[in-house]
């Protein structure tokens, strides 16, 4: 018998990860393996928090930290043109080189309008690209499965 989710039961896609995991653990069937998970969820939650704090760092830095245009990146989704997507593209591709490997970190998606939004804004990739050298380190990238 399958149980059919409700509506109210919906989640967020990038809830999906950290459900799964919340759901192998309730049904975990030893204690070892209930300690597995959890601390797979741990690292996962750990994870996710250091690119959300970069992602604060970086536009932070980028508006010289003034909030209400730190708040306007962070909060909004200004239109796309096809202008900016050479910013954007020069953005994405540095941030995974030099920041956090993309690829291997889905979570870092939910963050990308971000720079997207720099680039709407006119704030130049070159700045910005300073600010990734002065805010990405090793142990950004390192993060892997992040998801």
């Amino acid at each position: 018998e399958t149980k059919l989710l409700h509506l109210k039961d919906s989640i967020s896609m990038r809830e999906v990860v950290p459900e799964m995991l919340n759901r192998r653990i309730n049904t975990a069937q030893t204690a070892e393996e209930k300690h597995k998970l959890e601390y797979e969820r741990f690292s996962l939650m750990k994870g996710r928090g250091a690119i959300d704090k970069l992602f604060g760092r970086i536009l932070s830095q980028a508006t010289n930290h003034v909030k209400e245009d730190q708040n306007a990146l962070e909060n909004t989704h200004q239109p796309l043109s096809l202008e900016i997507m050479p910013c954007y593209r020069t953005l994405v591709d540095k941030f995974s080189q030099n920041c956090i490997n993309i690829n291997k970190n889905l979570y870092t998606l939910t963050h990308l309008y971000k720079l997207a939004n720099l680039c709407a804004l006119q704030y130049p990739a070159t700045d910005i690209l300073q600010v990734f050298s002065a805010e990405c380190g090793d142990s950004h990238r390192s993060l892997i499965d992040v998801n």
